[in-house]
């Protein structure tokens, strides 16, 4: 995730680049003698190709708004989200929309570079998309949907029929000892997953892209503690195909 993270950042700020050279005549021009200082500053910030670094800021733009659409129907859709988690993701996500909709007229009012380049750092720092908006809506999915498991009712059934196929057997004097020691260890690892990522929602959800980099620390952690939930639910899952197998073959 890392990795994906730092390449669609690095795409993303295509046209902060392109004012680079802008924004470094323009230290050189201040530091200058008295007769080339705020006019030559201004004809250096106006010689960059507006065009160009305005067409680069609007794909950065229509890149997170695309995202911010994916991530939308991700929230609608994800099975296990609580009510509430839904209802703050989706609105997050509208407001984010709205403001870099808003940010996308204003680049293409723009005439001058100036303004372009407030208008990329914006792109970057007001709206971490990627940075924040989109770990921590997969962490607040992921999280509610490993506590949805454990508190399913298919779940319980599930540990109920097990434990009634284990107790007719060990009833006809089958040695069900390892069968009954899997199955409380599957109990277990689902407990140590709801466990894990019970306080993961509340802790990044309302986190904002001001806070960033921050808030960083409660992304890791939060990401670390759905890993081990996701584990603790995998060998649950295992618990319970070598309980079936058991029952199989008794």
């Amino acid at each position: 995730m890392n990795r994906r993270i730092r390449t669609l950042t690095v795409g993303a700020v295509a046209g902060l680049s392109l004012l680079a050279p802008v924004a470094a005549t323009a230290q050189t021009g201040s530091a200058g003698s008295s007769g080339t200082s705020a006019d030559t500053r201004t004809a250096a910030v106006d010689r960059c190709d507006v065009a160009t670094v305005k067409t680069h800021i609007t794909a950065a733009i229509d890149r997170r708004l695309t995202t911010l659409g994916t991530l939308t129907t991700r929230t609608t859709d994800a099975r296990g989200l609580t009510a509430s988690d839904r209802s703050t993701l989706q609105s997050q996500l509208a407001a984010e929309k709205s403001g870099l909709t808003s940010l996308r007229s204003h680049v293409a009012a723009d005439t001058d570079c100036a303004s372009l380049r407030t208008d990329a750092k914006s792109v970057v720092e007001t709206y971490r998309v990627y940075l924040l908006m989109a770990p921590k809506v997969h962490l607040v999915i992921a999280a509610d949907a490993v506590t949805a498991i454990g508190t399913s009712t298919q779940r319980a059934d599930a540990e109920a029929r097990l434990q009634d196929g284990i107790d007719k057997r060990k009833g006809a004097g089958k040695d069900m000892t390892q069968a009954q020691a899997q199955l409380d260890d599957m109990k277990a690892k689902v407990a140590a997953a709801q466990s894990a990522v019970a306080s993961v929602s509340s802790s990044v959800i309302n986190l904002e892209p001001s806070g960033y980099p921050g808030n960083r620390p409660a992304i890791l952690a939060a990401r670390d503690s759905v890993r081990a939930g996701r584990a603790d639910l995998r060998a649950a899952r295992a618990d319970a195909r070598a309980v079936i197998a058991a029952l199989r073959a008794a």
